[in-house]
């Protein structure tokens, strides 16, 4: 190390008990020095080396140029987590009405009292949010019926999923007059839009727009920070967001970055095409903001792989819209095809003209997946013409896919993007896929063809600890992961994906830190598989690994320290 490089901020000295190395797959005696100034790890190695190249630097040093060390002692240190697929402005937006949890609820009536409880601390006129509606057990829910809880209110109730709701009339009322509004400036709404209040895929969307709307951008930021701060406090310093679904997010997203710089956890942002076109027609909007300054700064985010396209194959298994080859039990359909193939290739075409290369596809079933894979085949054919990377497309959630679809997308190069922590679903859907529901989340199967995969929370519930206890105890052997396979797929692939040193621990590699208590690391490996009927608190689970995180550092800097 040559004297130009000591810093001039203080370095920080890392003294594990162990941490967990990418080559060996497993814990080491091992100590590193991180630059804040930098970012970087730029020293690692067993206690003697890195004690010695310490002394070097001090030796060189100056009264100019001092070399001020701190140390970080103890814990179980591993890679800081990343969520390749969350929604950090989306969720923030649906918090911003202080939403009841109606997960408890076992029957409509149930639900109907708890929501008469909610209305009573909200404005008539004013949107009244439920969420956790458990669809398997109050399947007979109508908009009448949440008439009858207040005229007065607009009610949305989420499913799990947050693909479907029901409503009011009120509410109804006013999706629909926003939506038919939406449907002359855009196009087609492609969802299900039911008199009985019932609203799939895209007018879902709608009731995002209308609540977000109600409430001030200045309140979407401050409360996304929030959320940002809550993703940091488990261990997460880097943020894959699938997609910003409104314009409201869009704005909250410049306003944050242009807050935030480098420090801004958000690495990716995704739009649907329908989105990036709006937002390229609210540049001058955007630039009376002071956001942008015209639109070549959303080009320069396209040129460094921060701006993607998001598209649809299919919606999800709580709503019935997954698209499966077998039709579910219950309705016997196959589900809804929610961007056509014109629209698919629409949207390549787009991505071609503006030089996009990561694209994302939402896809669920086997069906929705084989049609992702469809469009990889011809993204790959405009992409090599265009001379972009058609290896940066991936499928989001890949939840059902057949082996012949892992071998098809192992040999297209493309990844997959599960979410662990959807294996706690497995009773509440199996009444929609019966024994299916055993084949859902094949990680291991998905890794054993060579499918090159990274992993994500979708924010349900946002916890890498969680999704990692999920992958390392599922119930089937092709679901099950190793805790170094789970982990390195929390971490270094994301890395990878975004041609990013970041995920490891060793010189070079961003200094993203996670220390953990031993006992952390204890409670993700012990216990053997979950049995197929074991009904897992999701919460509580999650709470207990995520007191655990001891600190976290960020680009080298403390970001997160746990209360004494």
């Amino acid at each position: 190390m040559s004297e130009t490089a000591v810093a001039e901020r203080p370095l920080t000295h890392f003294q594990p008990d162990k941490a967990f190395s990418s080559e060996t797959r497993g814990f080491e005696q091992t100590e590193f020095v991180v630059d804040p100034s930098s970012g970087l790890i730029i020293k690692a190695g067993n206690a003697r080396d890195v004690t010695a190249w310490i002394e070097g630097e001090r030796g060189r040093a100056t009264a100019e140029r001092p070399v001020d060390i701190s140390v970080v002692r103890g814990g179980v240190m591993l890679p800081g987590f990343v969520d390749a697929h969350a929604h950090p402005f989306l969720f923030s937006g649906i918090e911003l009405p202080n939403p009841t949890d109606v997960s408890g609820a076992e029957t409509k009536e149930q639900l109907i009292a708890i929501l008469k409880k909610a209305v009573n601390d909200k404005e008539p006129g004013k949107f009244v949010v439920a969420q956790g509606f458990d669809t398997s057990k109050i399947k007979n829910l109508t908009r009448r019926d949440l008439d009858e809880v207040s005229p007065h209110h607009k009610i949305v109730v989420y499913d799990p999923s947050y693909h479907g709701c029901v409503v009011n009339s009120k509410a109804f009322d006013e999706v629909e007059r926003y939506g038919k509004d939406y449907e002359r400036k855009t196009g087609k709404l492609r969802g299900v839009k039911q008199a009985n209040g019932h609203l799939k895929e895209s007018w879902v969307y709608m009731t995002f727009e209308l609540i977000e709307a109600e409430e001030s951008v200045e309140r979407l930021v401050e409360a996304t920070r929030a959320t940002f701060e809550d993703h940091l406090t488990r261990g997460i310093t880097t943020i894959q967001d699938l997609e910003l679904g409104t314009y409201q997010e869009v704005i909250a997203y410049f306003m944050l970055r242009q807050e935030m710089g480098d420090k801004i956890p958000v690495s990716e942002i995704y739009l649907q095409p329908r989105t990036l076109r709006y937002v390229l027609s609210q540049i001058e909007d955007l630039r009376g903001r002071g956001l942008v300054s015209g639109e070549d700064d959303i080009q320069s985010l396209i040129k460094e792989r921060v701006l993607g396209i998001k598209l649809y194959a299919d919606g999800s298994f709580g709503t019935h819209t997954a698209l499966i080859d077998e039709p579910y039990e219950d309705t016997h359909g196959h589900g809804f095809t929610f961007y056509t193939n014109r629209m698919f290739d629409d949207a390549i075409r787009l991505a071609k003209e503006m030089g996009v290369e990561n694209i994302g596809v939402h896809a669920i079933g086997d069906r929705g997946i084989q049609r992702a894979v469809n469009t990889a085949k011809k993204w790959r054919v405009l992409a090599e013409k265009a001379h972009l990377d058609p290896t940066r497309f991936r499928i989001e959630h890949y939840e059902m896919p057949t082996a012949e679809i892992n071998r098809q997308v192992a040999e297209l190069g493309i990844w997959a993007v599960p979410q662990p922590n959807f294996i706690a679903d497995d009773l509440i859907y199996s009444d929609r896929v019966g024994e299916r529901i055993r084949m859902i989340c094949p990680h291991k199967d998905i890794l054993n063809q060579g499918v090159p995969m990274m992993l994500g929370s979708d924010s349900m519930p946002t916890s890498a600890l969680f999704g990692i206890f999920m992958a390392t105890h599922a119930p089937e052997v092709s679901q099950r992961l190793t805790f170094a396979e789970a982990l390195l797929a929390y971490t270094l692939a994301s890395g990878r994906y975004e041609g990013k040193a970041r995920g490891e621990l060793k010189e070079g590699q961003q200094a993203d830190i996670v220390v953990l208590d031993q006992k952390g690391v204890d409670q993700v490996l012990e216990g053997g598989p979950l049995g197929t009927s074991d009904k897992i608190d999701s919460g509580e689970v999650r709470a207990a690994l995520d007191a655990n995180v001891q600190r976290v550092f960020r680009l080298g800097e403390e970001v997160h320290r746990r209360s004494a």
